[in-house]
């Protein structure tokens, strides 16, 4: 049996970051055809295929990485990897995987709230752990055993939660659907 020992906080966030930012280039086209990089207008329309097709190369592209690699592109820079919660030794599967990803992506109205549950724990997992049954892992130990960050993580939630739900409710106020078109409206037009 291998040993792994809980990642650490910070590498998580950075990780984190970092898998971010790769997964908005995903979204680049998007950008592009709202105009956002051309400059403001009233209103920017946008292809709902062109959506769905920017979001499911993402998801897949983010799971396929997880299950072949175990890992992100960010935890593999930072020495993390994810394993089977119970069986850290066995590869991760692929509904597993799946269900990782798929976790994450249903967080979308909560923001980052449910990621920092994680603070809540001593082994650091979240709501895609524990659907997937994964833990995030390094092979060294760590300088510090983990403490629950009981304070940090409540105040932390309820500003990612309130940011979070604001975001998709602002978001939500400036979307219009139109024979097959998203119409995103400028922030003044949506205001009316």
């Amino acid at each position: 049996m291998i040993k792994v020992y809980t990642a650490e906080g910070w590498r998580r966030v950075f990780a984190w970051v970092i898998d971010s930012s790769l997964s908005s280039l995903f979204y680049l086209p998007i950008w592009v055809q709202l105009g956002f990089l051309l400059g403001p207008t009233t209103q920017h329309t946008l292809s709902l295929s062109l959506l769905l097709l920017c979001f499911a190369l993402q998801f897949c592209f983010r799971w396929m990485v997880l299950y072949f690699l175990a890992a992100s592109p960010g935890k593999l820079l930072f020495g993390l990897r994810v394993v089977n919660a119970h069986e850290p030794e066995s590869p991760l599967g692929l509904t597993q995987s799946f269900l990782r990803v798929l976790a994450d992506h249903l967080s979308l109205f909560f923001g980052d709230a449910l990621r920092i549950l994680a603070w809540f724990r001593f082994d650091r997992t979240h709501v895609s752990d524990w659907v997937a049954e994964t833990r995030v892992v390094q092979d060294w130990p760590r300088k510090r055993i983990p403490r629950r960050r009981i304070l940090v993580a409540s105040l932390g939630f309820i500003f990612l939660l309130q940011s979070g739900w604001s975001q998709a409710y602002f978001l939500f106020r400036r979307i219009d659907y139109k024979n097959g078109v998203l119409v995103v409206l400028s922030t003044h037009n949506a205001n009316r």
